[in-house]
């Protein structure tokens, strides 16, 4: 060997070097210092070894800033019970920068969901959607699922969910836009009168009075007494969007002159509402200028609506309603034709001297009658269950069916909006002109509605410490928009009901002085069909709200021919330091009308607050309402002789402590005490509360969660009305022999809830309790230590007259682990129990109570790295009765020794062998079942990229009798059950994956059943 300057020696000596040079004769050989394997990267979607856990897929396309992630797949299923059917779904969602300028995002898929989502949250599920949006300095374009949201004014606004597509385009000198889609909601607008103490449900109707529908998710706003108030249980409301019914949660106590308005969007319920028409819309719109900063600023739009008069959603043909309707008036939007046709051999009614229907027999009248559900309040006629042939009796206190059946005709309504703004040194004016055409009949020989004209125009000066406004709106009779010009308010203020076909003309004036403490007038007066109505002075006052002291101060005063109302509100706060105190009083009176319940009411409120720290807050609040019932329309409370004779007072007292970081816990503590007084001479008093607390103790080794709630509300009572359907579609089936109807899938009728008056006033007791504590060393296998787990639950509804539970439910759960210190061997011993109790008063059917205890124990050994076993024992024992149904009645104990063994036999390779004998007494039966089971699971990963699981499952019930209660055995029956099942899936890239799905199994006597389903996804 030798060595060159600058070779090895000099490497070795001399300056450092990543590497060695030997020169041996010729040849030269170079050497690392270091060595190092680089693994190349995977990322499968789903991780061979823990297959619950799903690791995100990073987007795999990085073009011009654009990043996209998707999957498209194909699959095949094939089932022994079932024809065969081909699976596909794809889904990809790319986000990203189209240029410097233009980003785009958006998701498409074409997996679709016949569920909508409950509105118990305040933010909805995100349900699958077709989204591509782009949006740019100059461009915003959408296609897909849109939301679409469009302001042109007053009279050019459109709130929509829509399939279709949207594009903008502005720029500093105006704009353009349009939107073309499909959509299958009907806009609404329903005012519902409260109910004293009643918090729900609160059913809505459709447009038409339609009890059964269904609303769109996500398009309700509603508004309780004018304020819009917020979707959520720790909020104002939750919404079943499916039954259309809301439930106001305790933020607000309604009473019967509470008034809620609802806007939103329905489709009807097919099956039990007939028919519904999809709706397609159109728009344009272009404008000059710039809404906000320009000078001069004009914008026209033109939205149409119209149902598709072709495709009728439901049971009719468009053929049958176009006959109906052809020679109809456009202005003609329902028909109600009979369904009673004479039919001497066939007919089953005769019809009475005055008009009725009379029963007579299958084949025994004049008359063949269909007569169809309508509700109790347009039905005349009662179905009569309690016959071998159900009949229908003529009935018009309880009847709910009607001898028609009522047509509605497709519909549509264009609105063009002209709006827009001049300003000039204080000088400006703006105008809001729309002009509408309605169509009630579009099956009509000339299909074009009248015009009808609406303005809205005001002109003023304004100057940073005074404002000057004066204005004209009018709206001609007969016009509409497509989402509502007023709200129910701003009509009951006027005690007008809303317009709809009358001429109406509001004259103004506005006048404010100030800027931060300023005090805002205005001036109306309001004719109806040229008829002057009244007029009205609205004041608003407000300080500087970043003062010490500020206040706020609104009222509005109204006159008609004799009588003056007013509303009046004040608000004032204190803040000084650490403190501060509030009141409000608010003011009704005089505003009976014939379309509104009387509101005359006085409410007053004091609030104290102080926050120590950022840690500690503590609230104090005092709430007073006192209603007024006036005998005499209009007649004022305000003297001396009326202001005692309140009618009904709610009072509240409150207290709150909010706290964070105290001895390492978090929480609240709100304590509420309501008196109610009424005209009865009844007085109710009950406490409200609710705690909240978290945190850890004893060196964060003891976790504790703590939960408890004391709620009181008003559930009224209710019956079901049964709906008979075809053989199959039903969840329900008359049983004659307990004269009712119980749960039966696939029978002939679905259940409806009819509400009645009748309420009950309902305590609600909720708590849950969750500890947790873990030893030190727990973990370490080397050392003794415990970990144990406790979980407590508890929910009480206390009926308050009769003093009776009607709903009590339980549950009680503890685990403890003990680690006994060795490292092999036995090395755990465990406990784990579990307590479950349900009892309830259900109105139709009686009570229903279950009983649920289980116990376990078990031990873990280690035999040596690659064998793991667990033996033990649960002991169960339940007893369920359902006064509806004898034969749901359950009563049974039972003892199951297991065995479960894991063998890690590679680290590609794990066997997993269960044995569980069951001992079975059936004390409802005086029966013994005894049960050998044997499940055997087997897991294989290929190079990382696939997996292939197998599980085998043998069954052996010994009993003497055909069926064994499905909760104790999971389902299997007596005799030999089995089941085979083969999951499989391959890597084959980043790119591309396919799985395969097989199983096989016998219950019993019944036949076996397969499935195969295989399935290829391509991932980008």
């Amino acid at each position: 060997m030798d060595t060159e300057p600058g070779g090895a020696d000099t490497l070795a000596y001399g300056s450092p070097s990543d590497s060695i040079l030997y020169i041996i004769e010729n040849d030269t050989l170079k050497f690392k210092r270091v060595y190092t394997i680089d693994h190349p990267a995977y990322s499968p979607n789903r991780d061979t070894v823990h297959s619950a856990v799903v690791r995100a897929t990073s987007p795999s396309i990085q073009e011009n800033g654009l990043a996209a992630a998707g999957s498209i797949t194909r699959g095949i299923q094939v089932s022994s019970n079932s024809s065969v059917s081909l699976q596909s779904s794809m889904y990809l969602k790319i986000k990203g920068n189209l240029n410097d300028d233009y980003t785009v995002q958006g998701v498409l898929t074409d997996k679709t969901s016949p569920l909508q989502p409950i509105g118990n949250t305040r933010r909805l599920n995100d349900f699958e959607r077709v989204l591509v949006q782009i949006d740019g300095p100059a461009l915003n374009a959408s296609i897909g699922d849109i939301d679409l949201r469009l302001r042109n004014g007053k009279f050019g606004k459109v709130d929509r969910s829509i399939e279709g597509i949207s594009v903008q385009t502005h720029s500093r000198y105006g704009g353009s836009g349009g939107a073309l889609g499909f959509s299958y909601g009907q806009y609404h607008l329903l005012q519902i009168q409260g109910k004293n103490g009643k918090q729900g449900p609160y059913r809505l109707s459709g447009k038409n009075g339609e009890k059964f529908i269904i609303i769109l998710a996500g398009s309700e706003k509603i508004k309780l007494d004018d304020h819009l108030l917020i979707r959520g249980e720790d909020e104002d409301y939750i919404i079943d969007y499916n039954a259309a019914e809301i439930h106001f949660t305790q933020q607000n106590i309604l009473s019967e002159n509470s008034r809620i308005s609802v806007e939103f969007e329905y489709v009807p319920d097919i099956y039990l509402a007939s028919y519904s028409f999809g709706k397609r819309l159109i728009s344009g719109e272009v404008s000059f200028g710039n809404r906000n900063d320009s000078p001069l600023f004009i914008s026209a739009a033109w939205q149409d609506i119209r149902d598709d008069q072709n495709n009728p959603l439901g049971n009719v043909e468009a053929d049958e309603l176009r006959q109906i309707f052809s020679e109809l008036g456009n202005a003609t939007s329902t028909a109600e034709i009979s369904s009673i046709v004479r039919d001497t051999l066939g007919g089953s009614y005769n019809m009475s001297a005055n008009g009725t229907l009379v029963y007579q027999g299958a084949e025994q009248g004049d008359y063949t009658v269909d007569f169809n559900f309508v509700g109790l309040d347009r039905g005349q006629y009662r179905k009569e269950q309690n016959a071998l042939e159900p009949y229908f009796i003529f009935d018009p206190q309880f009847g709910e069916y009607l001898p028609s059946q009522l047509y509605v005709a497709p519909q549509s309504l264009s609105v063009f909006s002209l709006s827009g703004h001049a300003q000039k040194k204080g000088l400006d004016a703006i105008f809001d002109l729309g002009i509408s055409q309605d169509t009630k009949n579009l099956y009509a020989r000339s299909n074009k509605g009248p015009n009808k004209l609406a303005w809205d125009i005001n002109a003023g000066l304004k100057r940073p410490i005074y404002e000057i406004r004066l204005g004209d709106k009018y709206y001609e009779s007969g016009f509409i928009s497509h989402d509502a010009l007023e709200s129910l308010e701003y009509y009951r203020q006027w005690h007008l009901n809303p317009r709809k076909s009358e001429e109406e003309h509001l004259s103004y004036g506005h006048l404010r002085l100030g800027e931060q403490n300023y005090v805002k007038t205005s001036i109306s007066q309001m004719e109806r069909s040229g008829v002057i109505k009244g007029q009205q002075l609205h004041i608003d006052g407000k300080s500087n709200p970043a003062a010490p002291v500020h206040a706020n101060y609104a009222a509005v005063l109204t006159r008609f021919d004799s009588t003056i109302s007013q509303n009046h509100n004040f608000e004032s706060a204190y803040t000084r330091g650490k403190l501060t105190t509030g009141l409000h009083l608010e003011l009704e009176d005089g505003s009976s009308s014939a379309y509104y319940s009387t509101n005359d009411h006085l409410t007053s409120g004091l609030m104290t607050s102080y926050e120590y720290s950022d840690a500690h807050k503590i609230i104090l609040k005092y709430d007073r309402r006192l209603d007024y019932r006036n005998l005499q329309a209009n007649q004022t409370f305000l003297n001396s002789k009326n202001v005692g004779n309140w009618t009904d007072q709610r009072q509240d007292w409150i207290g709150e402590y909010q706290f964070a970081n105290f001895m390492n816990s978090q929480g609240l503590l709100n304590m509420k005490y309501r008196e109610h007084l009424s005209d009865s001479g009844a007085v109710k008093k009950y406490y409200l509360g609710k705690a909240q607390v978290g945190g850890q103790i004893l060196g964060d080794r003891l976790t504790f969660q703590e939960e408890y709630q004391l709620d009181e509300e008003h559930i009224p009572k209710y019956d079901y009305h049964y709906i008979e359907v075809d053989t199959g579609y039903g969840d329900y089936s008359f049983d004659p022999v307990i004269n009712d109807y119980i749960p039966l899938s696939g029978g002939r009728f679905v259940q409806q809830r009819i509400f009645s008056d009748r309420e009950e006033q309902v305590r609600k007791y909720d708590n849950k309790t969750r500890l947790e504590y873990s030893s030190e060393d727990f973990g370490n296998l080397d050392k003794i230590a415990i970990k144990s787990r406790f979980a407590y639950e508890s929910r009480l509804k206390r009926e308050v007259q009769s003093n009776t539970d009607i709903q009590s439910q339980s549950l009680i759960g503890f685990n403890l682990d003990f680690q006994t210190g060795q490292s092999s061997l036995l090395t755990k011993l465990g406990y784990s129990g579990k307590i479950t109790r349900n009892s309830s008063t259900l109105y139709n059917y009686g009570n229903e109570d279950n009983h649920f205890t289980s116990h376990g124990l078990d031990g873990e050994f280690l035999w040596n790295p690659n064998n793991y076993s667990k033996m033990g024992a649960v002991f169960e024992s339940r007893e369920r009765k359902l006064e509806y149904n004898l034969l749901a009645h359950e009563h049974w104990t039972s003892s199951r020794p297991f065995i479960n063994h894991s063998i890690k036999i590679s680290p590609q390779q794990k066997l997993d062998l269960n044995f569980q004998y069951s001992l079975v007494s059936d004390k409802q039966n005086e029966k013994a079942y005894s049960e050998i089971y044997v499940l055997t699971k087997h897991s294989l990963r290929i190079r990382r990229r696939g997996r292939i699981d197998q599980q085998l499952s043998l069954s052996n019930i010994q009993a003497d009798v055909q069926a064994v209660p499905y909760s104790v055995f999971s389902g299997r029956q007596p005799g030999d059950n089995w089941k085979y099942s083969l999951n499989s899936r391959y890597i084959f890239s980043s790119m591309f994956q396919i799985s395969m799905n097989y199983s096989i199994q016998k219950r019993g006597d019944n036949q076996s059943e397969q499935y195969l389903r295989v399935e290829g996804r391509s991932l980008f």
